[in-house]
């Protein structure tokens, strides 16, 4: 399917997204997820690369892409040397260490693009490997507050519980 818009990660580099317009996809991607969790399909490379912003009706319209991985049965990296190959930044821990996925892992990478919406800046800014694997299987990610201050306690909370290191403290 052809479509006329653009990715979240390039709208992004070009903006700072209001809170209003952060809700407003946030929710969209929640519904896409959803739909899609209901059909038990785990997208399991979520990130702002594979989220387009189309225009419906004069409105940003949210699509998810990329279910290109869902159907596949190993993890969805390789690894070369015990290095992990692929996009890092919104990927869960369990998924990095090649374990189980569910539902819960597009979660995740979720709280990762809704702190990026928020914040302005990734939630795992690692440059290299070495340190985003750090800061995804032992560090985690520093709490939105520290970037968003203005946030409400609640909301906060929720958008950290999804990038805790334990997939057991995240929401369900």
């Amino acid at each position: 399917e052809y479509l006329d818009g653009e990715t979240l990660a390039h709208y992004l580099e070009k903006r700072q997204l209001p809170l209003n317009d952060a809700f407003d996809f946030a929710q969209q991607i929640l519904h896409a997820l959803d739909a899609a969790h209901g059909l038990g399909l785990i997208h399991r490379d979520l990130k702002p690369d594979n989220i387009m912003i189309v225009d419906r009706d004069g409105r940003p319209f949210i699509k998810l892409l990329d279910f290109g991985l869902v159907k596949l049965e190993t993890p969805d990296f390789k690894t070369q040397t015990g290095l992990a190959l692929g996009t890092l930044n919104y990927m869960a821990p369990e998924q990095l260490r090649g374990l189980a996925v569910d539902a819960r892992t597009d979660l995740y990478a979720f709280g990762g693009i809704f702190f990026e919406m928020l914040a302005g800046i990734r939630s795992n800014p690692g440059k290299t490997q070495a340190e985003l694997m750090g800061l995804l299987l032992d560090r985690g990610a520093v709490s939105i507050t520290e970037h968003r201050p203005d946030l409400g306690p609640e909301l906060a909370s929720l958008i950290d519980s999804c990038l805790k290191i334990d997939p057991e403290q995240w929401p369900k």
